[in-house]
């Protein structure tokens, strides 16, 4: 969790909302002036728009009282069961599945820095670390399924193929019965991106600084709209389209008839008395 706005007294995790446009996780009463100096920030939208934006981003999935995230970035703390599974887990196999791909090692290195001595001894934390790389290596399998060759993550991070991005993490969403999959790439995408220009810059690189910088803008301008709204109007769909939202007409009617039936008997013994 990104608290870009720390509070002054000790806080809860619901007292933390994700931000529409950068998507980190800003501490609510600091909502409005985080929003007025994001980088991301869409021009002409008003203090109330943002805020009611950011809220509706919380999902029932995000629950604190309802942890059923499926999700890579959000995730609940996992079990002793699931720590014994993943006790494998190391630094070296979270490098080796980047493969030779640059732009993958750089984020894996960026997640591992963050590790002490003591969280690489705890395999729960590498697992987390594991399944955002697993997330990103998701969408560049989807991103190359129909390639004739695949190609590496830095081919797709540019201005011209935001669009084949934002398609593809649409289908991961399809794909599973989580809503936060556009969210949690989209964290994952904001780290890589600043990885793609910084290397531009150390490796004297403009065409990578460039490419960095437009994908950057996009998602920006871009991702909410093309990925985030999307999510939020197909869960919209689901839950319209789910079975018994509303109760069959035939049910109606045994329910009216059987009132009646009740009323008629009241009415009786009414009478009666």
């Amino acid at each position: 969790m990104h608290n870009l706005s720390h509070p002054s007294a000790v806080t809860n995790a619901v007292d933390f909302v994700p931000c529409q446009y950068c998507l980190n996780f800003v501490y609510k009463k600091h909502l409005p002036s985080h929003g007025r100096r994001c980088m991301f920030a869409e021009v002409g939208v008003s203090a109330a728009e943002y805020i009611r934006g950011c809220k509706a981003l919380l999902t029932k999935s995000c629950s604190i009282s309802n942890p059923t995230i499926e999700d890579p970035v959000i995730t609940e703390k996992p079990s002793k069961e699931n720590d014994k599974s993943n006790a494998l887990v190391t630094r070296e196999s979270i490098k080796a599945s980047c493969g030779d791909d640059y732009l993958l090692k750089m984020f894996a290195d960026s997640l591992l820095d963050k590790l002490v001595s003591n969280d690489e001894k705890t395999s729960s934390h590498m697992s987390i670390i594991q399944s955002r790389l697993q997330s990103v290596l998701n969408l560049l399998e989807v991103l190359n399924k129909d390639k004739p060759v695949s190609k590496e993550l830095d081919y797709y991070i540019c201005g011209a193929r935001f669009t084949e991005v934002t398609d593809a993490v649409k289908v991961m969403s399809s794909q599973t019965s989580s809503n936060n999959i556009g969210i949690s790439i989209g964290l994952c995408l904001q780290k890589i991106v600043l990885l793609k220009i910084s290397h531009g810059m150390e490796n004297n690189s403009p065409q990578a600084e460039t490419e960095g910088n437009e994908f950057k803008e996009l998602m920006r301008t871009q991702w909410n709209l093309k990925v985030i709204s999307k999510v939020k109007e197909r869960r919209s769909v689901s839950e319209v389209d789910s079975e018994d939202v509303l109760p069959s007409a035939e049910d109606l009617l045994r329910l009216i008839n059987w009132s009646k039936e009740q009323c008629q008997k009241i009415m009786e013994v009414g009478q009666i008395l």
